[in-house]
């Protein structure tokens, strides 16, 4: 199916299935309606330097891993009930605009460098980002579960509008580090964690709106690991340093009346350092403080 400007496809009970077949067009608007999008075998939806715009409302959308998306925008402008699950390892999205899943989870598999310049949301659910090279978010990430960003040697770049919220936020990349511009803001009301790993500088201690409950295990190699956060607002908030935490230089800052609690680990190769204008600093059963200088 193809046109040289607008394909818009509306499903009915049935949704919108597109198997082995490709879709062109500079703008391409599937609508699954109750009946959901399907994406199967080697489905190819093909905007050349176009948009992708998938709205169900109810269903979900499911891309086989098979399948692929190319698009240089990706965008529900109706917004998906159900979930959306977009696995095509060959995928190539170069920015994600406005995305909002009022049930279930966001996942998105993406082959190419990708920059979240909308709002992507999962009210109800989780979001995944991964396989991008670097992931740059100046938008919003906003879960209301887990929000999890794994990205390639390009690292995760968060800028100074940029907003990431999960009770859970686990970010990990395979190179190029982290960094956060002041002003944008990491929210993580249960805790900050690393499954996979950091290689490159973790740089997160610019902003002064992070509001983080706890750091769980992440580990920097190549890298130092530094955080500046408020810990939980309200009476008895405190950032725990749950770890272990691992990286060249350690430095954890709360920046305002609340303790920093460690019951982990916390390893640097070099400097480790603990810093809290006025709420002090509580080491208890199980804190391991290891380097050469300790500050």
């Amino acid at each position: 199916i193809g046109a040289t400007t607008l394909v818009n496809l509306v499903g009915g009970a049935g949704g919108v299935t597109i198997n082995n077949g490709i879709v062109t067009g500079s703008r391409i608007v599937l609508n699954g309606s109750s009946g959901g999008i399907t994406l199967s075998g080697t489905a190819l939806i093909d905007p050349p330097a176009g948009t992708v715009d998938l709205t169900t409302s109810g269903g979900g959308i499911v891309e086989a891993a098979t399948a692929s998306i190319v698009a240089t925008t990706l965008i529900s402008s109706g917004g998906v009930v159900g979930g959306a699950t977009l696995a095509g390892t060959a995928n190539s999205i170069g920015t994600i605009g406005g995305f909002v899943a009022s049930t279930g989870n966001v996942i998105v598999v993406d082959s190419s460098a990708v920059n979240v310049v909308g709002s992507v949301g999962a009210t109800a659910g989780s979001i995944a980002l991964s396989g991008s090279p670097t992931i740059t978010v100046t938008g919003s990430v906003d879960a209301n579960q887990s929000a999890i960003l794994t990205a390639g040697t390009g690292g995760i770049a968060l800028g100074a509008t940029s907003i990431l919220k999960g009770t859970t936020v686990d970010v990990s990349a395979t190179g190029g580090g982290i960094t956060q511009t002041a002003g944008g803001s990491l929210i993580a009301s249960t805790i900050l964690q690393s499954t996979s790993g950091v290689t490159g500088t973790v740089s997160l201690g610019a902003s002064t709106v992070n509001t983080i409950a706890a750091i769980g295990s992440f580990a920097v190699t190549s890298g130092d690991f530094l955080l500046g956060a408020f810990g939980l607002s309200g009476t008895g908030g405190t950032l725990s340093a749950v770890g272990p935490i691992v990286g060249n230089n350690i430095s954890l800052g709360a920046k305002s009346a609340v303790p920093i609690v460690v019951t982990g680990s916390l390893g640097a190769g070099t400097l480790l350092s603990l810093v809290n204008a006025s709420g002090g600093i509580d080491l208890r059963a199980g804190a391991i403080l290891s380097a050469p200088t300790v500050d």
